[in-house]
C-alpha cells in the first residue's frame, strides 16, 4: 500500500512534523530503513528513508526529488456556501 506523507518542510529539513512522524512510528509501526514517499503540497514529490526518531519526529534522508508539472496549476474549489449542496464540485486536476 503506497501512502503520500505530508512535508512542508523538504527539502531544506531533515525531519517530518510530529503528526506525520507520529502516525509513522506509533501506528503504521514504521521501522528504520522504510522507504516512504512524501510531497511539501507545493507540486513536488520526495523519496526518502527513515533514519529514525529525533525529539518526536522522525529524520529522514531524501533518496530522490521529483516536480510534477501538472500540479503546479491552480486548484479551485466551490464551498457548498457559494453553489448549494447538489450543484458543488470541485476540480484538483484537470490536463
Amino acid at each position: 500500500m503506497n501512502q503520500l506523507f505530508y512535508a512542508p518542510d523538504l527539502p531544506d529539513s531533515d525531519l517530518l512534523p510530529e503528526s506525520e512522524s507520529h502516525h509513522l512510528h506509533r501506528v503504521m509501526r514504521m521501522e528504520t530503513g522504510t522507504e516512504i514517499h512524501a510531497t511539501d503540497g507545493k507540486g513536488s514529490f520526495f523519496r526518502l528513508k527513515t533514519l529514525g526518531l529525533a525529539a518526536d519526529r522522525m529524520k529522514v534522508e531524501l533518496l530522490s526529488q521529483e516536480s510534477d508539472l501538472h500540479m503546479q496549476r491552480p486548484v479551485h474549489a466551490a464551498s457548498e456556501e457559494s453553489c448549494g449542496p447538489t450543484a458543488c464540485s470541485a476540480s484538483l486536476y484537470r490536463p
